[in-house]
Order: C-alpha cells, then sequence, then structure tokens
C-alpha cells in the first residue's frame, strides 16, 4: 500500500510585528445582535410617533377647513335668505294684513254663532300660515294682557286705563306681526291696541288724602 504522507507543520508567514485580524467570538456577536434590533426598534417607534403626530395634525386641519367651509355656506344662504325676505317683504305684509281680516270674519262668526262660515275662515286662515311657512316665518305670538314690546310690536291705538298694572300691556291685537324662523329679527311687527295708565280727574292724590286723614 501507498503511504499517506504526513502533512507539514503549520508555519505562520507574517512578518513578527504584523497584527493578527480579531475574529469575533460567539459570544461577542450574541451581545452586539440584540443592541442592533434595540437600535432599529427604537429607530421604527420613532418614526411611528411622527407618523402619528402628522396624522393628528392632518385630521385637526381637515376638520378646520371643514368648519370653515360649513360656516361659508352658512353665510351664504342666510344672505340669500335675508335678501329674498326683504325683496318678498311687501307681499308677507299683504298675507299677514289678510289673515288679520280673516280672523276678524271668523271671530264675528263665532259671536253670531256661525259655525260652517267660522270653520271655512280658520281654514283659510291656517292656509296663509302654511304660505308664510314655507318662507320660514312664524308668528310672534302677540296675545292681549302680554307686555308692550316695540321690537316685536307697533302701537296703533293706545286706551286709557286707571288701573295701573294694566299700563303699557296688550289691550287687543289687531294683526299678528311675524319673524325668521330660528331669529330674532321681526320681519312684520303686530300691530296691537295697548294700555295706557292715567289716574282719574277726580281722584285724590296721596298727600291730599294725607292732611284730609291729619284734620278729620
Amino acid at each position: 500500500m501507498d503511504e499517506i504522507p504526513a502533512s507539514a507543520p503549520f508555519t505562520d508567514e507574517r512578518e513578527p510585528n504584523e497584527e493578527r485580524p480579531v475574529v469575533p467570538t460567539d459570544v461577542e456577536e450574541a451581545h452586539e445582535a440584540p443592541a442592533a434590533d434595540t437600535v432599529e426598534r427604537e429607530a421604527l417607534r420613532a418614526l411611528e410617533d411622527q407618523l402619528g403626530l402628522l396624522r393628528e395634525d392632518f385630521s385637526r386641519r381637515a376638520a378646520e377647513y371643514e368648519g370653515t367651509v360649513r360656516a361659508l355656506q352658512s353665510t351664504v344662504e342666510e344672505l340669500r335668505a335675508q335678501q329674498l325676505t326683504g325683496l318678498m317683504k311687501p307681499v308677507f305684509q299683504r298675507f299677514a294684513d289678510l289673515k288679520a281680516e280673516i280672523d276678524a270674519a271668523a271671530s264675528r262668526a263665532r259671536e253670531r254663532s256661525d259655525w260652517n262660515n267660522a270653520d271655512e275662515y280658520e281654514f283659510f286662515s291656517g292656509s296663509v300660515d302654511a304660505i308664510l311657512d314655507h318662507f320660514d316665518l312664524e308668528s310672534v305670538r302677540a296675545l292681549a294682557g302680554d307686555p308692550f314690546d316695540r321690537h316685536s310690536h307697533a302701537a296703533v291705538l293706545r286706551k286709557p286705563t286707571d288701573d295701573p298694572e294694566l299700563d303699557q300691556t296688550i289691550a287687543r291685537v289687531a294683526r299678528q306681526g311675524f319673524r325668521v324662523i330660528g331669529g330674532s329679527r321681526v320681519l312684520i311687527p303686530a300691530r296691537v291696541v295697548i294700555w295706557s295708565f292715567s289716574s282719574p280727574p277726580n281722584a285724590p292724590t296721596a298727600e291730599a288724602s294725607q292732611i284730609g286723614h291729619t284734620s278729620g
């Protein structure tokens, strides 16, 4: 049999002063790998946080933009409604006068027990209310006994009274008023008759009553 030659001894051919490369051991690699993973996770978490902040800022700006658009649309619609209402005001006043005449006729019919005509008048009065409601107008609901309000009422007549508690209150509603639904602006003031206090001419004053009581 052929003999297997013996291997030659290992000899380091580098110079004596040449540094040998450092070969990391398995232990060192095990320590460095988790550290690299931690850095990557922290960088990813920072990116996710930044992305979340950007999303929140975008959502906030989108909500602000949507609110601004809605406010502008509402303002435009309100201006259009005011313009239309102003142009139609003479027509609405005619309808208010017509309703007042119909309500007065219905009241007279009820006084003479003419119930059929009273019902018909009330039906027509309701039809006028429906027309005004179509244009977003509602009654100011002025009633006898209510305090007089110059913003909602227009006094067409003053009736004298010796009762101070009735002073500046509504005695009768000649024509109902109307305002824009949901608003405070009165388009057509209610025409009303109000009480006006005036002391009787022969009524003794407080000073005269006190003097008479003292002399007695």
